[in-house]
């Protein structure tokens, strides 16, 4: 619960590149006239990954925000626990893949089983960053696990990493408990508002070519928040669903600001939580006619 009498204390604990990311994508949401500020005055301080190792936010916090370490705090996800930030005081932000998993299955509530192989970059400040051109990594990897809070066992995912790229992508296989359309497949993921599918006609045929298309945007080094399907990646087999994802570390400020929105809101305001962040970063809406739609 937040402090009575003074500014809602929000601290980032990440490193310092990320941090800095998440305390300016706030203040710029805060500032920004075409979406409501916040609506109390926020404090925003940041730790390092080592300080964050304590399990105990700090009487003086309000909301401490966790990108590394402390795996026993509860996994923040805003298609799933918006109305639960309050009940705590720490929560962590995941991964980008476990960010883009969430996402799609929160689409998919008739989901019986996923597996999943997570190809994921080095991590920040890591020597394997400078590793062979052609080597695939075991060690370093982020945790993959489901929430606690999930209840759903049936979860499989494994992960390797790959240290010559920025890009988080996920090969993900969702069993449903009865077979759908591809147009009601479609139509759930894009009713989650973060899900877009890259333009078959533009030819990424890499994770680089589709950084630079956001770069073209205008978006700081081609970073995205969005959770793209890859073209020509997703297939409905039955009741079986494949596709291929790509996200971007921008995924995780986009959670961090729907933790710090949910947390100041009133609770009949919840629902304008993600809508909010999502024009607050300028986020894609479809990105491009899906599989099967008319351009």
């Amino acid at each position: 619960m937040m402090r009575s009498g003074g500014p809602t204390v929000v601290r980032v604990s990440a490193d310092a590149d990320t941090a800095g990311l998440i305390i300016a994508a706030i203040e710029r949401a805060g500032n920004d006239g075409a979406s409501p500020t916040w609506g109390v005055p926020l404090q925003l301080t940041t730790r390092s990954p080592h300080e964050a190792q304590s399990s105990d936010p700090g009487a003086s916090v309000d909301l401490d925000l966790l990108l590394d370490g402390a795996e026993s705090a509860p996994m923040f996800h805003s298609a799933w626990t918006l109305d639960r930030v309050r009940v705590a005081r720490q929560w962590r932000i995941g991964s980008p893949a476990a960010i883009g998993i969430l996402e799609v299955l929160a689409a998919f509530p008739e989901a019986d089983r996923i597996s999943a192989v997570v190809i994921q970059p080095a991590s920040r400040g890591s020597n394997s960053l400078h590793g062979p051109i052609d080597s695939l990594r075991f060690d370093q990897l982020s945790d993959c696990s489901a929430p606690a809070w999930l209840e759903f066992p049936n979860w499989r995912v494994c992960s390797l990493v790959a240290p010559h790229t920025r890009c988080w992508t996920v090969s993900l296989a969702i069993d449903l408990r009865d077979p759908i359309s591809s147009e009601t497949a479609v139509s759930q993921l894009l009713e989650t508002g973060r899900v877009v599918f890259a333009p078959e006609a533009f030819g990424f045929g890499d994770t680089a070519l589709l950084a630079e298309f956001f770069r073209d945007l205008s978006r700081p080094l081609g970073a995205f928040a969005e959770i793209v399907v890859l073209p020509r990646q997703l297939e409905l087999a039955g009741s079986r669903l494949h596709l291929w994802l790509a996200m971007d570390e921008a995924s995780q400020v986009a959670q961090a600001l729907d933790c710090v929105a949910a947390h100041v809101a009133e609770p009949e305001v919840l629902g304008t939580v993600r809508g909010n962040t999502e024009r607050a970063l300028g986020l894609l809406r479809g990105f491009s006619p899906p599989p099967g739609r008319r351009q």
